[in-house]
């Protein structure tokens, strides 16, 4: 009975410690605010508000990270659900589907390397190699993004739906080979692969990767892989038109597809440096930011350094496909993977991202790991390369920690961002972000200087000018608001927010009915918009206020209907229409300067609340 349970724990300890390190390294990462495309496609997306009905969840608004991705639309519905807008519960969801994908990582490696057959010393040690290459993986600081960048779920999703069908498979084949039935663990990974697509469009990858994997670790050849397993293959590529249908509905078809500002071929040989930098990150993850700026390559001569290396290495991978299918299982799990965003298809929002390296970062790891063991096979002790694997990890892990601080605060990770590309293409954008940053802090003198630099970048961009003017008027220079607030509504004269605070900045300087104009003109466009309707409401007293000394009793009554209509709680409203109404009832009939002399008590009520006696 000990035995059994000792046999147990000694089976399961593997488990235990990617899940462990997953969640420690992790922990501290969960309060971190919500960064970047997680504000447009979570926060303020409204189609994650209700579960039902489920179309309306499952198909998210064109052009956002969400769109054509049913899968992952409805996971980030649920978090909703249960967290509300707490990043906490998001990001957690994430780790743990980190830790689901390292565990599939370990379980598909080990498989795997008990099928390899040459050299024999990685199947006797295929428990310790796949423990190694998935704990690496696991702490990985190229890995960091996709993980605690909570938009990026789509990655995490796609990646432990491909990994559960390669591990559904390789179970399947053990049944097959073990003479039991095969049924359920094909149709799971048949399943998974279907899923998977409604995560992220990188899953095409998926079905020529289970072929792939079929012939090299189970059937020998591709007939044999086609004929043994027929229905799970054919049913893998028939996900291809569920892929086709959702592409084809244009879900960000703005920035990703042909016929846009950048063209297949400029992209391709771009994407040759992308792919050589990610192998270099793979091996030294630095500097690692959140939004890269890679400069397009307009020749072959851009990029000719990285062709020798990514060429040999795609030349080695189809020599190792032929001779050596095992291995050369590797360098198709990376290629493949990384085709659907780093080949031809052009994505203009960014040319490279790290996120995209979460799942490829398994086979240089993998190889590393491999040629680490093989050059001290033989040589050292056997628990040696196992201790030099936890010590990488360690360090790894040290680096990701360090990495994944900088996501604890907005200002840091911007400010980050410019240092290392001072001339980024998002500049004005970016600049932005650190001056709104700045100000929540209420360093709003260091903000600024970051408002003005995203005008000078982005002069033709209205939320520039509209941050800068609302800096400017928390400030106190009204003048210079109501300047850039006007600049702001020309250039978006349907955007609520700049009206809104430019009748505040009129409110300011006094200009009482070009404030009327702004905030009617705001509640026109949002009439959910409370702070508008509240300054309107004063601002038609002050209107109302100054009919009543200028004799125009009957003028003065309408403003403060439409004020107490707008502000119901606002008493000086009621008081001053109270009164007016008083006074035109007592007021004799007469031509208008007869009632002028009826307020000769209302000294004072234009500078402040109005303490006349009335």
């Amino acid at each position: 009975m000990q035995d059994a349970a000792l046999l147990r724990v000694r089976s399961l300890w593997p488990a235990l410690l990617l899940v462990a390190c997953a969640c420690a390294l992790y922990a501290r990462s969960l309060p971190a605010p919500f960064v970047f495309d997680d504000v447009p496609s979570l926060v303020q997306n409204e189609s994650l508000r209700a579960l039902w009905p489920p179309g309306r969840v499952l198909w998210a608004p064109a052009q956002t990270s969400l769109a054509g991705r049913p899968l992952a639309s409805l996971s980030f519905a649920l978090s909703y659900a249960l967290f509300g807008l707490d990043p906490r519960g998001w990001r957690a969801e994430n780790v743990l589907l980190h830790a689901a994908c390292a565990l599939l990582l370990f379980g598909l490696a080990r498989r795997s390397f008990l099928r390899v057959t040459r050299p024999a010393w990685i199947a006797a040690n295929a428990r310790g190699l796949a423990l190694a290459v998935a704990l690496v993986w696991c702490v990985h600081p190229l890995a960091t993004e996709a993980v605690v960048y909570v938009t990026q779920r789509t990655e995490l999703l796609m990646s432990a739906a491909l990994l559960t069908s390669l591990y559904a498979a390789a179970r399947g084949f053990a049944r097959e080979r073990a003479g039991r039935p095969a049924f359920a663990w094909f149709g799971l990974s048949a399943g998974a692969v279907w899923l998977g697509v409604g995560a992220k469009e990188v899953m095409a990858a998926a079905p020529p990767l289970l072929l792939l994997y079929d012939r090299a670790f189970e059937a020998g050849s591709f007939g044999a892989a086609w004929r043994r397993h027929r229905a799970l293959h054919a049913a893998a590529f028939a996900s291809w038109l569920a892929l086709a249908l959702l592409v084809a509905s244009g879900p960000r078809d703005a920035t990703v597809g042909f016929g846009l500002p950048i063209s297949a071929g400029q992209y391709a040989l771009t994407q040759i440096g992308v792919s050589a930098a990610y192998l270099r990150l793979s091996l030294w993850p630095a500097p690692l930011v959140i939004s890269h700026d890679w400069p397009l390559a307009q020749s072959v001569g851009d990029v000719w350094p990285s062709l020798c290396v990514v060429g040999a290495l795609l030349a080695a991978t189809l020599w190792a496909c032929v001779r050596r299918p095992q291995l050369g299982f590797l360098g198709a799990w990376f290629f493949l993977i990384l085709a659907p965003t780093s080949s031809v298809v052009p994505i203009v929002s960014e040319l490279a991202a790290e996120r995209r390296m979460y799942l490829p970062l398994a086979a240089p790891v993998a190889g590393v790991v491999l040629v680490c063991a093989a050059l001290l096979h033989a040589r050292v002790p056997r628990a040696v390369p196992f201790a030099l694997a936890a010590c990488a990890a360690l360090v790894l892990a040290t680096v990701s920690a360090l990495r994944l601080e900088v996501y604890r605060s907005q200002l840091a990770l911007w400010t980050q961002v410019m240092e290392i590309y001072p001339n980024h293409r998002l500049g004005d954008q970016i600049e932005s972000q650190i001056g709104q940053e700045l100000a929540r802090e209420n360093r709003l003198a260091e903000a600024l200087p970051h408002f003005e630099r995203s005008v000078e970048l982005g002069p033709e961009t209205a939320s520039n000018w509209q941050n800068l003017g609302i800096a400017r008027l928390k400030q106190g220079a009204f003048d210079a608001a109501i300047e850039a607030l006007t600049r702001a509504s020309e250039l978006a004269p349907d955007a609520a927010a700049s009206h809104s605070q430019l009748g505040l900045a009129y409110g300011r300087v006094e200009r009482w009915s070009d404030a009327e104009v702004e905030l009617e003109r705001a509640l026109e466009l949002d009439a959910t918009d409370q702070t508008a309707r509240k300054v309107l409401a004063r601002v038609l007293v002050r209107l109302g206020e100054q009919r009543v000394m200028k004799g125009d009793l009957e003028g003065a009554v309408p403003r403060f209907q439409r004020a107490q209509q707008l502000d119901p709680s606002f008493q000086a409203a009621q008081q001053d229409l109270g009164e007016t109404l008083m006074r035109l009832q007592l007021a004799p009939p007469g031509p208008p300067a007869a009632k002028g002399r009826i307020k000769s008590g209302r000294a004072g009520v234009p500078g402040g609340r109005g303490d006349g006696d009335g």
